[in-house]
């Protein structure tokens, strides 16, 4: 086996990361394998990389480092039965476990997807990943940044230039292709012709900033707000929605299938995140052509046509999405290609 992927985040972006990355690997003539983990995956995620090595390891309930430990172990095992040439960590709680578990004289690589030393992580939390960060950056032959937000970060930890490889995550253009024309991505969600709807497409976590969105939301009148995705946030966020009687201006729909052949359905696309590594949904809206506000956080200055907003200031924010819904759709934009992605890739698995 050539790349051994590793990651406990088995939905939302990284998902869509994979899904990307391993298939164009595989085409370039490396053989790729797939160890998942967590408590919960995301319906249909083992079936998508049916077509490779793969290992689904559900933790039990055991304190978080016990489950990391327990994960690691079993990843070791793997690689004396699969014998990888490279280890390939996705997300912090893999890049913790894998790293630990990586034999030596195998190449352990490691994309943070955003870091989580970054500043507006909780304090507890980024305490933690900084002392695991210096800990396990011995036993780290690169770091892989999916995009360019994670640079400040990276020096911010220590990490050296040579170690440091830039593979941010790109689409392909055949993307073009999935888009559903305007109305008929409308009929197939069950949105009216005449409905303003704006889309907010992640996953439910306070990273996103979505309790920010909503508190914004109680002012604009008339626009329905549509969010896509999952997460350990959906509790407190449909409470916020009962609570600022919000029920007809805001829907969760969950996890949505293809969601990037709908997008053209929106008259607008919002992204309030409080930090990134590179948002697919960001890029995927890009492609689409519909109008975007956005925070104004490094991960997200990648295109001029945005309307950023300032974190914590709601009235730029209410004001980036009128002026989004103002617009008309643009051209498709990509600012980074797959094929780049993947050469990039292939040049740090040397």
């Amino acid at each position: 086996m050539d790349v051994l992927h590793i990651t406990e985040a088995c939905g939302a972006g990284v998902r869509r990361h994979l899904g990307l990355v391993i298939p164009a690997l595989q085409s370039r003539g490396l053989k790729c394998g797939l160890f998942a983990f967590g408590s919960r995956f995301e319906s249909g995620f083992v079936d998508e990389f049916s077509g490779l090595e793969c290992f689904q390891f559900q933790v039990d309930d055991s304190p978080r480092f016990v489950s990391l430990l327990k994960a690691a172990s079993r990843i070791k095992h793997l690689c004396r039965e699969w014998k990888p040439r490279v280890i390939h960590c996705h997300a912090f709680a893999a890049g913790v476990a894998g790293r630990i578990a990586a034999p030596r004289g195998v190449r352990t690589l490691y994309s943070p997807h955003a870091f989580s030393v970054n500043g507006r992580v909780p304090f507890p939390r980024r305490l933690v990943a900084s002392i695991a960060e210096r800990t396990l950056r011995g036993k780290t032959d690169g770091f892989i940044l999916v995009g360019p937000g994670e640079l400040e970060d990276a020096k911010e930890i220590g990490i050296q230039d040579d170690r440091i490889h830039q593979a941010f995550n790109g689409l392909p253009e055949s993307i073009l292709e999935d888009f559903l024309p305007r109305n008929a991505a409308r009929s197939a969600l069950g949105l009216s012709n005449d409905e303003k709807a704006v889309i907010a497409p992640c996953r439910l976590e306070p990273q996103k900033g979505l309790d920010q969105l909503l508190m914004a939301w109680r002012e604009l009148q008339g626009i329905r707000l549509h969010v896509f995705g999952d997460g350990p946030q959906r509790g407190e966020l449909e409470s916020m929605i009962a609570d600022c009687s919000l029920e007809g201006q805001v829907v969760l729909h969950g996890v949505q299938p293809n969601l990037h052949r709908f997008l053209r359905a929106f008259d607008a696309g919002i992204l309030p995140s409080l930090y990134e590594g590179l948002s697919y949904s960001l890029l995927e809206m890009l492609a689409a052509g519909i109008p975007i506000a956005t925070s104004d956080i490094p991960a997200n200055r990648v295109s001029d046509n945005l309307h950023l907003f300032p974190l914590g200031d709601r009235d730029a924010m209410l004001d980036a999405i009128q002026k989004a819904l103002a617009d008309s759709p643009n051209a498709p934009f990509f600012p980074f290609s797959l094929d780049r992605q993947v050469d990039a890739l292939v040049n740090s698995y040397c």
